[in-house]
């Protein structure tokens, strides 16, 4: 899958991407909330074209993925987007996540690509998507919100300790149309596909990671908690 928005390009992992991919994936600061109970810093750069080769594998099943995001002005590697299932998922839940490298913080890259792939997760025939994060990882889930996304509670249930879970379907996505009078998602074309998407929400002041999918499934549901 290719998704081009005015500032991004959503786009399959390249090996020669490694580099960016080690960068990202040793940094503690990224690192700890993609999931990992005690993470551990990537090593080389044969590990980083593990990773992509897993990345892309993930990807062969439309309209899952996980995929590589490109500021288009600069050619950089932002981080990554993903949509696949969760973990010992027992309807076929999807979750949306992504983590960037901390030099493109702040700047709105998660929200702009977040929000374009789940309109495209929606678009092509999904019934909802999910979305989990540390429970203080507030920046994260400000882009949960800012995309449409509903809060629903804390739960222990496909990952190793508490996450805070988000749900976004095609009711949130009109009530946020409804509530706003423009879609809070950024303006887009699907490469292979007609049509494109609405407009982008104002960008985020600060942004972190959604979790990736390396943590342990547990399962136990408890009521939001109040932070």
């Amino acid at each position: 899958m290719i998704i081009e928005t005015e500032r991004l390009l959503i786009r399959p992992w390249r090996f020669g991407d490694a580099p960016r991919v080690l960068d990202i994936q040793s940094r503690m600061e990224v690192i700890k909330w993609l999931g990992e109970t005690h993470p551990v810093p990537m090593q080389n750069l044969t590990q980083a074209r593990e990773r992509i080769a897993r990345y892309n594998a993930r990807s062969q099943q439309p309209p899952l993925g996980c995929w590589a995001i490109e500021v288009r002005e600069t050619g950089v590697v932002a981080g990554s987007v993903l949509l696949l299932k969760l973990p010992k998922a027992e309807h076929g839940e999807v979750e949306i996540g992504w983590h960037l490298h901390p030099d493109s913080w702040g700047h709105g890259v998660a929200t702009e690509a977040a929000a374009v792939v789940l309109a495209h997760a929606l678009a092509s025939g999904l019934p909802e998507v999910l979305a989990l994060t540390h429970v203080g990882n507030l920046p994260s889930q400000g882009v949960m919100r800012r995309i449409g996304m509903e809060p629903l509670g804390v739960v222990d249930k496909w990952y190793d300790g508490p996450s805070l879970v988000f749900r976004a379907d095609h009711r949130s996505a009109q009530r946020s149309v409804d509530s706003s009078g423009t879609p809070e998602t950024p303006r887009g074309s699907v490469r292979g596909e007609s049509g494109t998407l609405p407009d982008v929400p104002e960008r985020d002041p600060g942004e972190a990671q959604a979790h990736d999918h390396d943590r342990i499934p547990h399962e136990e549901v408890r009521p939001l908690r109040r932070r």
